[in-house]
């Protein structure tokens, strides 16, 4: 989760004298702190609560009004698009089915660069070239625990799902949020990487509220929501994943080491 920050600086027309647009909406921590915070606060299943809650976060973050009418229908895209095949959409998930901004804690038992790439060695979901950027990476040896904080965790008919929202600007056409553009995103941000922990830490959180729990049973599905680039069909902007459970036992026995609790 990124820190708040209401300092007041004006953000206001495109440059040029476009029109604004989502595209056009300024790129950086402010915007994304206040798609954020828009998408904590609305009810999925009633867009009414849309343009209220933009009229409070507008100017608080610094925002003219200007930018409302391209947020709500953002906004409206991402609840109405399918997020699976089967019909899966944010507008079916009430307030009482959700959790934004879970806290979690991972101990860490000691790991590096190569201890971390060798844990996703047999994933074969995810891109060849990803296990090697990791041993690429420079940091010493760590221990201790890893905090960190998941947008959003959802329930849908027994299934949990994790959703991370991004503001990230990749071009100015719907097209230009394709799935391998995604994937590219994915792996040079080694965001890949973030949601594999997001998915080990709502993985144990689970076994410890859930009696008869089982991964293959409970959990769904990642999805990282690229929110400039989602069309309501759900056919851009949206990447999606699910690792498999001998993925995320890898990584936790890389991470943790004996103590799996």
């Amino acid at each position: 989760a990124e820190a708040r920050d209401h300092d007041a600086v004006r953000v206001s027309a495109p440059a040029e004298g476009g029109q604004p647009s989502i595209f056009t909406l300024p790129r950086g921590a402010r915007t994304g702190i206040m798609l954020h915070e828009l998408m904590e606060r609305i009810d999925f299943t009633d867009p009414s609560t849309i343009e209220p809650a933009l009229s409070d976060l507008l100017p608080a973050h610094g925002f003219e009004t200007l930018w409302s009418g391209p947020i709500m229908d953002m906004t409206q895209a991402v609840l109405d698009a399918p997020l699976d095949s089967h019909g899966l959409r944010l507008s079916l998930i009430p307030v009482s089915a959700r959790l934004t901004e879970l806290e979690f804690h991972l101990p860490l038992a000691g790991i590096t660069p190569q201890s971390l790439a060798k844990a996703f060695e047999a994933a074969a979901e995810i891109a060849p070239e990803f296990p090697e950027s990791l041993s690429r990476l420079e940091f010493e040896l760590q221990q201790g625990f890893m905090r960190g904080f998941i947008d959003l965790v959802f329930e849908r008919q027994g299934r949990f799902y994790l959703i991370d929202w991004k503001s990230n600007h990749l071009g100015d056409r719907p097209e230009d949020y394709h799935s391998e553009a995604l994937e590219q995103e994915m792996v040079h941000g080694y965001y890949v990487l973030q949601y594999h922990l997001y998915c080990l830490a709502l993985h144990r959180y689970l076994k410890r509220r859930i009696p008869d729990y089982d991964y293959d049973r409970c959990f769904g599905a990642v999805f990282y929501v690229f929110l400039r680039g989602v069309n309501a069909n759900g056919s851009t902007g949206i990447y999606r994943a699910r690792p498999s459970l001998a993925t995320i036992e890898a990584l936790e026995r890389t991470l943790i080491g004996g103590d799996r609790d």
